[in-house]
């Protein structure tokens, strides 16, 4: 029986700098002010309709700085050393100027001031705008998961379980949205840091949604932005569920308890609201015990 352990705030070595707030503070809030307190606009979901979450992680170039002087591994890409944010996913293709529309109004940007736009998977609803940003802004990198790449290059999506009746409903419509073929400018396997585009954040490929599926772990663990590993409730704030596709729930589960006993804060989701390890550590238990692991 695996059980589901946590690394208390005073063992972990960034948890000076993980709140503004004391975790008495946080506890007496409701989740929704709780996930707001923990992220502190460091990283930004915007709600593409229907509930469907692309994120800015701000970008800190003076903590990267002594990074950027040492290495030159993307020099090729002429990174934007000025840029506000990384995005993470692109949204549904169609959603192009909708999602231009709000980078101004959420976080007053253009795409112009991003280092880096993240294709999480290779799913329509992910890298559905990838094609849109590097047509009109092909100064600015577009990444993906190197396991999905091709897929990617020939406007391909990566295979879906659906989960349940919902699921294959909602297969249909999604069967007809399109990713335009495009050439990504770096791809990635996992384990890559986010540094030198001006994010203290680190990679990781979590399987049983897709097989490349890449999710971004801040490095001072405020959030685990891992997209479709999970979804969220859609009508409040603390609800932790599986997405409505998936291939391996053990392995969701694995890989989630491991994002939790290394002490991140919030989970954010692409489908539906995010939570914090509050209501995780319990939905974690019970999956456990429920899958026999």
């Amino acid at each position: 029986m695996i059980s589901v352990q946590s690394k208390s705030s005073s063992t972990n070595s960034n948890s000076n700098n993980i709140r503004k707030v004391s975790d008495k503070d946080i506890q007496r809030m409701n989740e929704k002010d709780r996930v707001f307190s923990i992220l502190d606009n460091e990283v930004i979901a915007i709600d593409i309709f229907p509930k469907s979450n692309v994120f800015l992680v701000k970008c800190n170039w003076e903590e990267c700085n002594n990074l950027q002087q040492e290495s030159n591994k993307y020099a090729h890409l002429n990174i934007n050393k000025k840029a506000k944010y990384i995005l993470i996913d692109t949204a549904t293709h169609g959603d192009e100027l909708e999602l231009i529309k709000q980078l101004d109004k959420v976080a007053g940007i253009t795409p112009n001031d991003l280092s880096l736009i993240l294709i999480t998977h290779a799913h329509f609803d992910h890298a559905g705008g990838a094609w849109y940003f590097k047509k009109h802004y092909p100064h600015v990198p577009i990444a993906c998961p190197e396991y999905e790449a091709d897929l990617l290059r020939k406007g391909e999506g990566a295979p879906s379980v659906p989960a349940g009746i919902s699921a294959k409903i909602l297969k249909i419509r999604g069967d007809r949205k399109i990713i335009i073929p495009f050439e990504p400018d770096l791809t990635f396997w996992g384990g890559e840091s986010l540094e030198e585009f001006g994010v203290k954040a680190t990679l990781k490929n979590m399987k049983g949604h897709t097989e490349g599926c890449l999710v971004v772990l801040m490095d001072n663990k405020k959030a685990a932005i891992i997209n479709d590993i999970m979804g969220g409730g859609f009508i409040s704030y603390g609800k932790p569920a599986y997405h409505f596709y998936l291939y391996d729930k053990v392995e969701i589960v694995k890989s989630v308890k491991w994002a939790y006993e290394e002490g991140y804060q919030t989970f954010l989701v692409t489908h539906g609201f995010a939570f914090t390890r509050e209501p995780l550590g319990p939905w974690l238990k019970k999956q456990i015990k429920k899958l026999k692991m």
